[in-house]
């Protein structure tokens, strides 16, 4: 129905109601002032109802008053209601109900139906009777005042009022009625008219609904009351069965409450759309895009949605490829670290420049594009320039060519130099790039620009319908279909001939067979195919559309919808070429690149150049974040470069430690910056490995730090002469060492040699002529005249160098202070000669302390010795002629002194022996200590002591030595083990020999009694012991003879013993030898088991 017409029904029905008011107004007004002067003429007195009539005056002027007011149903309010008051006060001034006032009130509730409604009427009735009631039973019991009757006349002038009223409302209601329905014919006709047309319309939109490719539902409170067939097949059920089910039951319980907002807010009258993930009925994972339009009903309120939804997965899997191919590329490109630029093949004109050229080379970017390299003078090397040419035209590309070129400011830069040929918009171009060697940056492989990447829009809606009438072969286009086939709006010569000539010549019998089998199928017909436009353009079509078949099954139309599917075709191949470009790029780029994600911090792709330098895996780097691998040393220093990044955005050239796989700490530079792909943040990171270089420097600042500190320590300066100029440098050093500053310095070699000592300038001089002559290094000693007239003494060491003609350029040469070392040598040349007269004379009073001790020996021997033998020969006839006469006391006394007597020649003996072994001449021989072992075991042997010992003895054991001091040590130490060991149950000693550090080491080691190695010191210092005389016998003088004798030899003798667990005592001799190669260390002697008696 037509809002237009119900709104002026509406105002009709309004103004009829104004006027209707009005009307009684007007004649209630003027009856009750009839009333009110001719009943008083009439009847000769005036009856109390006449208060009535005046309230009946006063609501209609309040009424009229709001009618004018254009308040017609306030005034319609006022008259009803005031008028049943009025009837009302009137019945009880009369005192009873036989009033014609309270017949009135029929009129009354009729009038108040029309005008306010039913339930005013109904409420206005219910108060008259209330009322009625009410005046009834006070005139019963008497309370209402008795009131005379009125006349006849009063009675017939109320009367006929009540009538003229009842008059106007009846022809008021029955005018109202007969215009309502005249009305009411008049828009069921255009109902009706619009019924059909409605009907058809929605048949034409079913049509369009069941053909386009997408799905389309209608929902009234939440229910189903129409599917198309793509969404029944998207639920898996008839479009019959979605019908009547609820949005929960359709898309599941989880998917509802995520779009429960969505249908509420269409629902407040909202046209809403958004995407979300689906699961269709086999279970596949889609991404749709709902759009949800509220339907309305004939009053403007929302009474259900259509929802109109289409599958985008593809569509959004190739735009978020593209952009992702699109961002990674440029990205790439302008942030790379390496200097790029583009020039045209035809005019060598460059086109682009990335910032690490601008950095590079001094020209901005603007200078730069537009121009050749030869007018930027970038070339320094015409040659250079045309062997480039040439290969690059030979081969198409130039891989680390060493080309030296020149920058903006005239610095000359070496570098490698690669270029390749690319297509770029279809015009040939040149990607050059280049790396700057001058800064130790290497690269392995030149980055390639590709071409300009394509964007791609796919616009939705861009459908046209189609119908084939299939008796008459004649087709049925709208205009945006036509558009589509490039034809013209008004081109209605339309037939399946002409549409099948528009097809391409290699897709035409595939269409035709697609169409037929649909038609004999009875299947939906859904096909791509390309077309050829009147102008030669060829474009991509996707059709569907379904055919309609009369009572026999025969096909009469096909309907359907067709659009242009060329952009998201060449966006395909776009995505498929820059994805190819991104990825050679990507992964020959010879830069470490990685891309992670900025919320998340997950690494979404890295390039093979990481992978080689840190050691991860692609797969263990991507999905992860760089605290889980582990690159960063430390959280602190991830989280500085975090929010170094956050501020700014983007970092240029920031220098940080990391970590490889392995842990190895590896410096690098960093530049990173934001970029946005599938409307997402990721972090584009390019890592240069500086390690070599940084320890490179390292290494030259620490060399340059040794040099200067060697200098100073060495008192040694650098300089350097331009022979040319004759301009000297000095280094710092120099200045300290002539003992004067920089700018009392001449800097010249005039100026050198005014420095010198006299008697040298004129030497110098012709020694500095003779090397640039010859081009030898020199070396030469002179004198220098210091402040306050010293002399200090230099030694100058120089080399000169030549130009690439040969000739002598510039001297290189160092100049060190000696003048301690001459004055310490002449100081030694004095304290030598000193010596030699020192020596003499302490040679003469050592050979007068020999003879003394030569003689002292001889009075021990002599003089000492008879004293002794006197002592024991006079104790032993003692014994032997008085032993009888003798208790035991006094043979125990006598025995003493024999015993001391005997030990006091030992000790004579052991003094002379340490006396010789100081002063005897020494003589080498080689000598075989294990044969001396051998005789020194088999004389303990026949001691006659009865004592069983297991020994050992290594053969082969040599030393060079004097035989004689050698057997004593021998003696000593295997007599000591002997001695030592013979309380043990099992006795066991041996002597061997072994290597020590490179050093033979020979030993003697025995399994007795040991001592506490906290005395060893005291061993060989003589007359120390360790054990009681009473223990075991001895002088203390064995081991301190060994000690003096091991010390002659030139080598050392040591302890190592424990209380109860033996001893082993080792020594050196030079030029000891070990056994040959193949001989056992150690064997058993021949008596080693046998019984020693």
């Amino acid at each position: 129905m037509d809002p237009d017409s119900l709104t002026a029904a509406a105002s009709d029905e309004q103004a009829l109601k104004g006027r209707f008011v009005r009307t009684v107004c007007l004649v209630v007004i003027g009856a009750s002032l009839v009333y009110l002067t001719t009943v008083p003429w009439l009847d000769g007195r005036l009856p109390r109802q006449f208060i009535g009539a005046v309230l009946f005056v006063l609501v209609c002027l309040v009424a009229l008053v709001l009618q004018h007011r254009r308040k017609t149903q306030a005034a319609g309010l006022v008259v009803s209601y005031g008028m049943c008051g009025g009837a009302l006060l009137a019945g009880v001034l009369a005192g009873t109900v036989r009033t014609t006032s309270i017949y009135s009130l029929i009129v009354v509730i009729g009038m108040v139906g029309w005008l306010a409604g039913p339930r005013h009427a109904l409420f206005v009735a219910a108060l008259a009777i209330a009322g009625a009631l009410g005046i009834t039973v006070a005139a019963e019991r008497g309370l209402l005042p008795v009131a005379q009757p009125p006349g006849p006349y009063a009675i017939w002038l109320a009367v006929a009022l009540l009538l003229a009223v009842s008059a106007i409302f009846t022809r008021f209601l029955f005018g109202a009625f007969q215009t309502q329905l005249g009305r009411a014919r008049k828009l069921g006709a255009i109902l009706a008219r619009q019924v059909r047309e409605t009907r058809t319309d929605e048949a034409k939109l079913r049509l369009v609904a069941e053909n386009v490719p997408g799905m389309v539902i209608h929902t009234r409170d939440q229910r189903c009351v129409y599917a198309n067939k793509q969404y029944a097949d998207f639920v898996g059920m008839t479009q019959a069965g979605v019908l009547g089910k609820h949005v929960r039951d359709l898309v599941g319980e989880a998917a509802y409450e995520g779009i429960a907002h969505y249908l509420e807010r269409a629902n407040n009258d909202e046209r809403i759309a958004y995407r979300r993930q689906a699961r269709k009925a086999d279970g596949t994972e889609i991404t749709i895009e709902v759009s949800l339009v509220p339907e309305f009903d004939e009053n403007g309120q929302v009474v259900g949605e259509f929802a109109f939804i289409q599958d985008v997965s593809e569509q959004l899997q190739r735009e978020n490829a593209l952009r992702l191919s699109e961002d990674k590329f440029s990205k790439a490109f302008n942030a790379s670290p390496l200097a790029f630029g583009i020039s045209r093949l035809a005019d060598g004109r460059i086109i682009e420049v990335n910032e690490a050229w601008v950095r590079m080379n001094g020209w901005t970017r603007d200078e730069a594009i537009g121009k050749t390299a030869v007018e930027l003078g970038v070339w320094q090397n015409p040659q250079q320039r045309e062997a480039w040419l040439r290969i690059q035209t030979e081969q198409g590309r130039v891989s680390n060519l060493p080309i030296v070129l020149r920058t903006k400011s005239g610095a000359l830069r070496e570098t490698l130099f690669s270029s390749e040929q690319i297509d770029l918009a279809g015009e040939p171009c040149i990607l050059i790039m280049r790396v700057d060697l001058t800064e130790r940056l290497e690269a392995e492989r030149a980055l390639r620009e590709s071409e300009t990447l394509l964007r791609i829009a796919v616009s939705g809606g861009n459908i046209g319908l189609w119908e084939w009438d299939i008796a008459t072969d004649t087709l049925n286009w709208n205009s945006r279909l036509r558009a589509i086939f490039g034809l013209a709006p008004d081109d209605s010569a339309l037939t399946l001939p002409r549409f099948l000539a528009a097809i391409h010549a290699d897709d035409l019998e595939a269409t035709r067979r697609a169409i037929m089998a649909s038609l004999d199928g009875k299947a939906e017909f859904d096909h791509e195919y390309r077309i050829v436009r009147p102008d030669g353009a060829v474009r991509w079509i996707v059709a569907r559309g379904r055919g309609e078949y009369d009572e026999a099954g025969t096909p009469v139309r096909m309907t359907g919808a067709a659009f242009d599917n060329t952009e998201r075709k060449q966006a395909e191949a776009a995505q498929r070429e820059s994805q190819e470009r991104f990825a050679r790029i990507f992964s020959a780029s010879p830069v470490n690149i990685l891309i992670r994600h900025k919320e998340s911090g997950r690494y979404l792709d890295v390039n093979d150049t990481f992978t080689r330098n840190f050691g991860w895996t692609r797969q263990e780097v991507i999905g992860h974040t760089s605290a889980e691998i582990g690159i960063w040393p430390s959280a602190a220093e991830r989280e500085r470069w975090g929010d170094a990044l956050n501020r700014h955005g983007a970092i240029r050239d920031y220098e940080a430690n990391l970590l490889t796989k392995s842990g190895e700490v590896r410096q690098a530079i960093i530049s990173a910056e934001t970029i946005d792909i599938g409307g997402e943040s990721y972090i584009l990171s390019l890592i240069h490995d500086i390690t070599e270089r940084m320890r490179a420097e390292e290494t030259l600042r620490e060399s340059e730090a040794r040099l200067g500190e060697a200098q100073r320590i060495g008192h040694i300066g650098s300089w350097t002469l331009d022979l040319a100029s004759q301009r000297l440098h000095w280094t710092d050093e120099l200045y300290r060492i002539y003992e004067c500053r920089p700018d009392e310095f001449g800097g010249t070699w005039d100026a050198l040699l005014e420095r010198m000592h006299p008697d040298d300038q004129e030497a110098a001089h012709r020694i500095f002529r003779e090397s640039t002559d010859t081009g030898k290094t020199f070396e030469f000693d002179h004198r220098v005249l210091a402040s306050g007239g010293r002399v200090k003494h230099l030694h100058v060491r120089w080399e000169i160098f030549s130009d690439e003609q040969g000739k002598p350029a510039h001297a290189r040469g160092t100049a060190q202070d000696v003048t301690e070392r001459v004055l310490a040598l002449a100081e030694i040349e004095r304290l030598n000669a000193e010596l030699e007269t020192r020596v003499q004379q302490r040679t003469a009073e050592l050979q007068a302390a020999n003879r003394e001790l030569e003689s002292f020996a001889y009075s021990i021997s002599h003089d000492l010795r008879a004293p002794l033998r006197g002592i024991d020969g006079f104790s032993h006839l003692l014994a032997e002629e008085y032993n009888d006469r003798l208790d035991d006391a006094g043979r125990n006394y006598l025995d003493r002194v024999r015993r001391a007597a005997q030990r006091m020649g030992t000790l004579i003996d052991d003094i002379l022996e340490l006396s010789r072994v100081t002063r005897q001449e020494m003589r080498r021989d080689e000598v075989d200590l294990s044969r001396i072992a051998a005789e020194v075991v088999e004389e303990l042997a026949s001691a006659g002591s009865g004592q069983r010992a297991e020994i050992v003895i290594a053969p082969g054991c040599r030393a060079s030595g004097d035989p004689q001091l050698l057997r004593v040590v021998m003696q000593n130490l295997l007599e000591n083990a002997w001695k030592y060991s013979a309380r043990q149950p099992s006795p066991r000693f041996e002597f061997g020999c072994e290597t020590i550090d490179g050093e033979t080491v020979f030993f003697v080691r025995d399994n007795g009694v040991g001592f506490d190695m906290q005395y060893a010191g005291r061993l060989f210092t003589p007359f120390q012991r360790l054990h009681k005389p009473e223990e075991f016998e001895g002088t203390g003088i064995g081991l301190a003879t060994i000690a003096r004798i091991v010390h002659r030899h030139g080598g050392r003798i040591w302890v190592e013993a424990a209380p109860g667990k033996g001893a082993i005592f080792r020594f050196t001799l030079v030029a000891a030898e070990m056994p040959p190669p193949g001989t056992k260390q150690s064997m058993r002697s021949a008596d080693s088991n046998r019984n020693c008696a």
